[in-house]
């Protein structure tokens, strides 16, 4: 018998799926579903009620979902705080605006310059490290600093195009 043609070889291995990329899932949410494939679409089925999401490309719509099943879905527990990191409400003192806004802007070219996500300023050890160094520091939420981080790269780019149009 003759082997196959090479029209015939890449006619197969076009009718193949592509390989998607996996990614190993973190949240609890993952636990109360099913993911399948239909016809190279990701599919996920609740385990409880059986509803079906296309194309989850992450988790709030799931978690969201499993608050129908309250009793599904339990919070990951946070690790306790040590002791020597809490602080009394004897030892805070007031900051001014000035301190506030200087300590916010390195806290947030720290986030930008080194790509941490924003979620890391309500990191429970993370605001204990802060509250450390000073204990009247108000920690931004993640919510404000993305707000704060994007108002600045709307100004940069803007005096940046106009620097450009100057020079032309």
């Amino acid at each position: 018998m003759p082997p196959p043609s090479p029209q015939s070889e890449t006619s197969a291995a076009s009718a193949e799926l592509p390989k998607k990329r996996t990614k190993t899932t973190t949240s609890p949410v993952w636990d109360h579903y099913i993911v399948s494939w239909e016809k190279g679409v990701k599919m996920v089925k609740c385990k409880c009620c059986q509803v079906t999401y296309k194309n989850p490309s992450g988790t709030s719509t799931l978690t969201a979902h499993m608050s129908k099943h309250p009793l599904q879905l339990k919070p990951k527990p946070k690790p306790p705080i040590p002791a020597w990191c809490q602080q009394t409400s004897a030892e805070v003192s007031k900051i001014s605006t000035q301190k506030q806004a200087e300590a916010t802007g390195l806290l947030k070219k720290w986030i930008a310059c080194s790509a941490k996500p924003f979620s890391t300023v309500e990191d429970p050890y993370f605001v204990a490290y802060s509250k450390s160094l000073n204990p009247a520091y108000k920690v931004p939420c993640r919510q404000t600093l993305r707000k704060l981080l994007v108002n600045d790269y709307a100004e940069r780019r803007k005096a940046v195009t106009a620097e450009l149009k100057s020079v032309t």
